[in-house]
C-alpha cells in the first residue's frame, strides 16, 4: 500500500515514515501543497496523510486543497489536534474520515490506515 505524508515537520513526519517502512509499507513525504498534487498524480498514492500545519498559511483554502486530493485519490487521513479543528480546517466529515492526533500516535495511525483500507470509500487506482 503506497502511502504519501503531507507534512512540513521534516524529523517528525520521517519517524513517522521509517515506521510505515518497517511495516511494509510503501510511504513518501511532500512538504508544501503543490509538490502535494505533483506526488498524487506521480506516486498514486492509495492514502493520504494531511497533517494540519501542512497548510500553515492556507487555512482559508485547506478546505478545497482537501476536496481535490479526495476527489483525485480518495482516502485521507487527518492529523490534526482535535476532530473540531479537523471539522474548522478542512470543513469535513470526521465520521468518514480517521483524525489523529498532532502527535502521531503511531499505533492510531495504523488503525487508522485499516479503517481507510476496509472501507469503501473508492480511489482511482482501485475505481
Amino acid at each position: 500500500m503506497r502511502i504519501l505524508l503531507a507534512d512540513s515537520d521534516v524529523p517528525q513526519v520521517e519517524v513517522v515514515q521509517s515506521f510505515l517502512w518497517d511495516r511494509d509499507f510503501e510511504a513518501e513525504i511532500v512538504r508544501q501543497p503543490l509538490e502535494c498534487l505533483l506526488a498524487i498524480e506521480e506516486y498514486l498514492p492509495d492514502i493520504v496523510v494531511i497533517h494540519e500545519r501542512f497548510f500553515d498559511g492556507l487555512e482559508s483554502g485547506a478546505s478545497e486543497w482537501v476536496k481535490f486530493i479526495q476527489e483525485a485519490r480518495g482516502p485521507i487521513v487527518i492529523v490534526a489536534a482535535s476532530d473540531h479543528l479537523a471539522r474548522r480546517l478542512f470543513r469535513t466529515e470526521t465520521s468518514c474520515t480517521p483524525v489523529l492526533r498532532s502527535d502521531y500516535p503511531l499505533g492510531d495511525l495504523l488503525k487508522a490506515i485499516d479503517i481507510v483500507r476496509n472501507s469503501n470509500i473508492p480511489n482511482s487506482s482501485t475505481a
